[in-house]
């Protein structure tokens, strides 16, 4: 099993697969005032990049694939059909992880090479969105790959001013809230999204119980 952070990209490969997550499609329209063009086009292009110059003919997508929690909008509806039209054609599978945002996403994908899951594993990796505690048939995998929590680091320069840098958070898992789960560490993947402005404050039960935690820059550099 090779797991591959990859330099300067919000993106990780694990064997064949391009593992990416929140993508939070439809965030922009909160954006009041702003629009970008070709969004949906541009997200695609960069995702297909990264599958040609990593050699991955597969996708995972670590849940939160839309904004709004609650509702589609019109829009989304029509930009996340549009994103994976276009993903589909270029991926021979495409595996999304429910997220928190992602209620009834299996009602506007239906494509026999996309797979809509709460969880995944892969050998003795275990994949999943991160908004909840995993399920028992992930006891055995010695790592988790999960999102959510958008991690980020907060630096203030000597004019007081706050920068917001998206990073890696590799830790190990705290035993005594899982003690029936063999994980040993826990990889926490930066929003793919790059509208998205994270917090420094992990959220959901798996990243909440952490210990010896890591933080790695996209350049790869490790903050100490």
């Amino acid at each position: 099993m090779k797991i591959q952070l990859i330099k300067n990209e919000r993106a990780i490969k694990v064997n064949d697969y391009l593992v990416l997550g929140d993508l939070h499609i439809g965030y922009e329209a909160s954006m009041k005032g702003y629009s970008i063009f070709n969004l949906i086009k541009n997200l695609a292009k960069k995702i297909i990049s990264l599958k040609n110059n990593y050699h991955c003919n597969k996708l995972i997508i670590l849940g939160d694939l839309k904004y709004n929690i609650a509702y589609f909008t019109e829009k989304e509806v029509y930009q996340i059909k549009k994103l994976f039209d276009i993903l589909s054609e270029n991926f021979d599978e495409i595996i999304i992880l429910k997220g928190n945002h992602d209620g009834k996403i299996e009602n506007i994908l239906k494509n026999p090479k996309i797979k809509i899951l709460k969880e995944f594993k892969l050998q003795k990796v275990g994949f999943m969105h991160g908004h909840r505690k995993p399920s028992i048939n992930m006891m055995n995998c010695l790592y988790f790959i999960i999102g959510h929590s958008h991690p980020t680091l907060k630096l203030k320069d000597k004019n007081q001013v706050i920068h917001s840098y998206p990073v890696w958070i590799i830790g190990n898992l705290k035993k005594s809230k899982f003690k029936a789960f063999q994980c040993q560490k826990v990889i926490i993947v930066p929003a793919f999204n790059s509208l998205i402005i994270g917090s420094d404050k992990l959220l959901g039960p798996i990243s909440k119980n952490l210990k010896q935690k890591e933080i790695i820059m996209l350049d790869l550099t490790k903050v100490y």
